[in-house]
């Protein structure tokens, strides 16, 4: 048995709600009230032409806080469209202090007051926040689909009877506005051109992947197939170049490195030779033989001891870029002790390998996303320029800043997410290689530069120099841009397209560095 919204309400992260039993009318002519008490069909208040955001909250809802001003900006940026923001289970004097306190408030956005949930179950909301994209009129229909049925706005035949036909199967429900797709375009005479998003999400490197593509329709199947064999390719190239891996090439090369030479492939040359630039390049700020310090502080952390000083003397031997020597198809260690830790890097040239493979199958519009770093080509399937979001460092469930960014890399590095505790003391997973202490800054930082593997060490070499000498280091660097999210503001080389929530953006390069 199905229960009322406005009674049951299961809090919890996205505040899950129960809804009623379908109404005895399809929701095509439900009647709903909007905010200050006229009522209309619900027919009536979905746009004729344009696509209508169908948002359901409720006032106890903290996810729908956080996603209302990915609402305001989706209302801003579809004049074309609308907006209908169903606010169940308040009444409306309740419902008029939230809009006022939220500024919930748009041209083309209308709040419905769904006080007994009679909307919400029409549409079988089950938690909130709920968002369908409903577009315009159109004859097409699926009376068979009684899932479509009910996004459509009608019940499900199997619940008693049939409706005359309405409009076209809302898309969702989805839980955040990054979950929607892109809107749909309206019909045209040229639909056959229209970009399809076509896309491959799971779990690879340890870590989420995510990959989407833009297609033509015909060629929709190979699309799909590509991403298979791509994400296949990304199992090999971890398998060769996993440190996590004891038959790994990297985990050989740590094993015999010292004398060596060791033969290494051509893609592993190529990451060491690529590391080792960064490293001279930043000081040292990032450098690819830290993992005894990693080791030391593990140790550490497992016997609740600060490291004493020997210790961390004999470590800091042990690290250094000048320790690694590259020979063509070799490599080697100078001194015993050394071992080169290449996760971040090898990732980000995963994403280059899948991304390449992509443009060379003839794809043009792209995002590779391995754990957050991401490596992009054109635009949406609208043709806007997307927009890539920055966790908050300091609420990493909110989100700090959005980029707007085509045809580039970035990577996120910071502390924030992975640490451990040593001596009462919280030890992220980043430390300095040059002093072998932990890094001051507590932020993150974001580069954004030709390719995902030059982002992602640059990424780490930035937020070990912290704001001050790495902002430095990048306005002297044309090709390479960064974002420091800080407690109090955005530093960002790019604050055109950067879009805070909550700070104030401060440009990097047209002053001195902060302090």
């Amino acid at each position: 048995m199905v229960r009322r919204l406005s009674l049951v309400v299961a809090l919890a992260a996205s505040a899950c709600a129960t809804p009623p039993a379908p109404p005895s009318a399809p929701h095509t002519s439900m009647q709903a009230t909007l905010l200050g008490g006229a009522r209309s069909s619900w027919k009536a208040l979905l746009h004729p032409r344009g696509t209508t955001l169908v948002v359901f909250a409720t006032l106890w809802c903290e996810a729908c806080k956080r996603e209302q001003p990915e609402v305001r900006r989706w209302a801003s940026e579809h004049p074309d469209g609308g907006v209908l923001y169903v606010i169940s289970g308040s009444a409306a004097a309740q419902v008029e202090a939230f809009v006022t306190e939220r500024a919930l408030a748009a041209p083309n956005l209308k709040v419905v007051v769904d006080e007994d949930g009679h909307v919400a179950e029409a549409f079988d909301v089950s938690a909130t926040p709920s968002l369908f994209l409903c577009p315009g009129s159109s004859p097409a229909r699926d009376p068979g689909n009684p899932q479509a049925e009910r996004a459509a706005g009608r019940r499900p035949a199997e619940r008693g009877g049939t409706a005359p036909p309405a409009r076209d199967p809302c898309t969702g429900p989805a839980h955040a506005m990054a979950e929607l797709p892109a809107t749909p375009a309206a019909p045209t005479a040229t639909a056959t051109t229209a970009w399809v998003p076509v896309e491959d999400r799971g779990f690879e490197l340890g870590t989420s992947y995510h990959v989407v593509l833009l297609s033509r329709p015909q060629d929709v199947p190979r699309a799909r197939a590509d991403l298979a064999r791509v994400r296949a390719a990304v199992r090999g190239h971890e398998a060769r170049l996993s440190e996590w891996r004891t038959d790994s090439e990297v985990s050989a090369l740590n094993r015999r490195g010292h004398p060596g030479p060791v033969t290494v492939s051509d893609d592993l040359h190529l990451i060491l030779a690529g590391a080792r630039h960064v490293a001279e390049a930043t000081g040292g700020a990032f450098d690819p033989t830290w993992p005894p310090l990693g080791a030391l502080y593990d140790e550490a952390a497992a016997e609740d001891r600060w490291p004493a000083p020997e210790a961390l003397a004999a470590a800091r031997a042990q690290v250094g870029f000048q320790h690694l020597a590259l020979a063509p198809g070799t490599a080697a260690f100078l001194q015993p002790g050394v071992q080169v830790g290449i996760a971040g890097v090898a990732k980000g040239f995963i994403i280059d390998r899948t991304f390449e493979a992509l443009v060379g199958g003839g794809y043009q519009h792209i995002i590779v996303n391995i754990g957050g770093d991401i490596r992009t080509a054109g635009r949406d399937r609208r043709g806007a320029v997307r927009g890539f979001k920055l966790a908050d460092p300091y609420a990493p469930r909110e989100v700090a800043a959005v980029l707007r960014l085509e045809d580039t890399a970035l990577a996120t590095s910071g502390n924030y997410l992975r640490a451990r505790t040593v001596a009462g003391r919280r030890v992220g997973h980043i430390v300095d290689p040059r002093s072998g202490e932990p890094p001051t800054f507590d932020g993150s930082v974001t580069a954004i530069t030709r390719d995902a593997a030059m982002a992602d060490a640059l990424a780490t070499a930035l937020f070990v120099l912290g704001p001050q000498e790495g902002l430095r280091f990048t306005c002297a660097r044309p090709g390479l841009d960064a974002v420091y999210v800080t407690r109090d503001a955005i530093l960002s080389t790019i604050p055109e397209r950067t879009e805070a929530r909550g700070r104030a953006v401060k440009p990097a390069c047209d002053a001195p560095a902060p302090r």
